[in-house]
């Protein structure tokens, strides 16, 4: 009876191994189609259903070259390299290494790309040419991927075509292995958006660029992405980003580079599932804030963008337009969606208010400073012109028209053909004394006077030799037996100065006020504007203290008036007196 228990112990220990084995043999054959029939192969190039190559389809002996694994979220994947058993032949020196580091960095490199999914992926090193078109820069199509039965993934690689070198086919493999996870992650809309043979258009570019920068995350750059950057250089000052195909590389090897591999794909989930490029700009619009598109512009501007390896791309960004300011005028730039606009914007001599309006979508950065707004002013009293590098990318869903306005507030020219000036003057200055109402009371014999007058004025003298005269709500009030007028005025004054011989001259280069006058009378009020008034050249003989500035004007028959100012900035220093024993 023993005996006979041990043997069913032992023929039954024996089944389980033999049916355990028996189920992993199947699942390591279903893992892929068999490379030994036609129906197969014909679905990585049709031409081998009707004899492909000198051997014929009769006598294709296909033969595994290479077997990987790779983890992924739904599990252990696996990808294999298939050929003809003597496609030698037709393979350049180096191709079965490269083909293989491919591979092997693809495999390590795809878990980096964060929730991704893949099928099982065969690659068909073919001997024989592609089928002919024009594609990339290789000039005929150099490899393509299609989907088989089981989801698997079917990789074509011509071995007479020009990728199929030492130097290119790792990274053409790995391209091919990026778009398999492009067709196991993304929806069949996202997919079918691309334009055909990898033409402008739809989802070309997120689908071709994506894929050339995972070429760079597998392995060191392949020479043909020089190309691609190049191609970026050149077309990026006039083409949309949706309008790009390979070229859009260096946007993706920003966006893998500043926000890590893993953001990638989330990224290609949000893209539009139709072609229309209004489409495909809302769809970017929607995965990036604005805030970020202007950050890939900065960085392009700056040439800081790596691609998956961490090695700069090597670009080469083109100049851009001029737009230089030598007197007060106003530019106005299309910012086209999605075009990376750039140029230099120059100031000359003088010192100036900027504004730039609307202030999002562009960025500008100083010769030596960092990227931000225009500055509210820019002063280039020294003579040196200040320039700054602009870039833009708008995210807007039209045509942004940004206006630029440069007022030249202060000229660079001598005031009154001196530069001199008195250090007492320096500071700012609060008037307590209008003249002007002295002098109207005057003039007006009576039969009016001034009831109320707030000039609210404040008058900055510089030590670079600027001034500044703000008028701020000032109020006057002029009474007669029957009938008032009642002014308030709001306005300032900038330019140059200079003080010599006990005369203050004042040179204005920009002048602003604006107000209203209420006349009233018989119980009637009418209110108007004030007329527009203009600038002019001032000589006045002052006397100035550390506490108040008297000014001097001189009207001819009309009299003299005086205004009178008490200072608000602290009184320059003054200098130390000589001690005994100094030398």
């Amino acid at each position: 009876m023993r005996k006979f228990l041990k043997r069913w112990i032992v023929f039954g220990s024996i089944a389980v191994v033999l049916a355990m084995c028996a189920v992993v043999y199947v699942r390591a054959q279903d893992r892929f189609g068999d490379c030994d029939t036609i129906e197969y192969l014909r679905r990585f190039d049709a031409r081998l259903a009707e004899g492909l190559g000198a051997l014929g389809r009769d006598d294709f002996q296909c033969v595994v070259a290479l077997e990987t694994s790779v983890d992924t979220p739904a599990g252990e994947r696996h990808l294999r390299v298939i050929r003809h058993v003597v496609s030698d032949w037709a393979e350049g020196e180096g191709v079965s290494a490269a083909v293989a580091a491919g591979v092997h960095g693809s495999a390590a490199a795809l878990p980096r790309l964060g929730d991704f999914r893949i099928g099982n992926a065969t690659v068909l090193l073919l001997d024989d040419f592609g089928p002919g078109g024009q594609h990339e820069n290789f000039g005929d199509i150099a490899a393509w991927t299609n989907i088989g039965p089981n989801d698997e993934c079917l990789i074509t690689l011509w071995l007479l075509g020009a990728a199929a070198s030492a130097e290119n086919a790792g990274a053409v493999v790995a391209h091919e292995l990026m778009h398999c996870v492009q067709f196991a992650s993304l929806t069949a809309g996202q997919m079918g958006s691309a334009s055909p043979g990898g033409a402008s258009g739809g989802g070309t570019w997120w689908m071709e660029g994506s894929a050339d920068w995972f070429s760079t995350l597998a392995l060191p750059a392949a020479p043909f992405i020089a190309g691609r950057v190049s191609t970026f250089d050149a077309d990026s000052p006039t083409v949309a980003l949706n309008l790009m195909t390979y070229d859009a590389f260096v946007f993706f090897a920003w966006l893998g580079g500043s926000h890590g591999p893993g953001t990638v794909l989330p990224f290609l989930h949000g893209m539009a599932e139709t072609a229309d490029a209004s489409a495909q700009q809302a769809s970017m619009r929607d995965a990036l804030p604005a805030a970020d598109w202007r950050r890939f512009a900065q960085d392009y501007l700056d040439q800081g963008i790596r691609d998956g390896q961490g090695a700069s791309i090597g670009s080469a960004p083109a100049g851009g337009d001029d737009w230089t300011f030598a007197d007060t005028r106003t530019e106005r730039i299309a910012l086209e969606p999605f075009v990376l606009r750039r140029g230099y914007v120059n100031f000359e001599c003088g010192r100036w208010a900027v504004r730039a309006s609307p202030a999002e979508h562009h960025a500008v950065k100083p010769t030596r400073g960092t990227w931000g707004a225009f500055p509210p002013t820019v002063d280039a009293l020294d003579g040196r012109a200040r320039q700054f590098r602009f870039g833009a990318m708008p995210s807007a869903r039209s045509r942004v028209d940004l206006t630029l306005q440069a007022t030249k507030e202060v000229a660079c020219e001598e005031c009154a053909g001196t530069r001199e000036i008195d250090q007492c003057l320096v500071g700012t200055w609060r008037m307590t004394n209008d003249g002007m109402a002295e002098f109207a009371n005057r003039m007006m014999r009576g039969f009016a006077r001034v009831a109320e007058v707030a000039p609210n004025t404040t008058m900055t003298l510089s030590e670079d030799r600027t001034f500044a005269n703000v008028v701020e709500g000032a109020r006057n009030t002029i009474v007669a037996p029957d009938k008032r007028a009642d002014g308030r005025m709001s306005g300032n004054t900038t330019g140059r100065w200079s003080a010599k011989n006990g005369i203050l001259n004042a040179c204005p280069d920009t002048h602003r006020t604006q107000g209203t006058m209420t006349g009233s009378a018989a119980g009637i009020s009418v209110t108007g504007p004030l007329p527009a008034s203009t600038a002019r050249a001032m000589r006045n003989a002052y006397v100035c203290d550390q506490e108040t500035l008297r000014l001097k004007l001189e009207l001819g028959r009309a009299g003299t008036l005086y205004n009178q100012f008490k200072r608000v900035s602290p009184p320059p220093p003054t200098p130390r007196a000589a001690a005994p024993g100094d030398g």
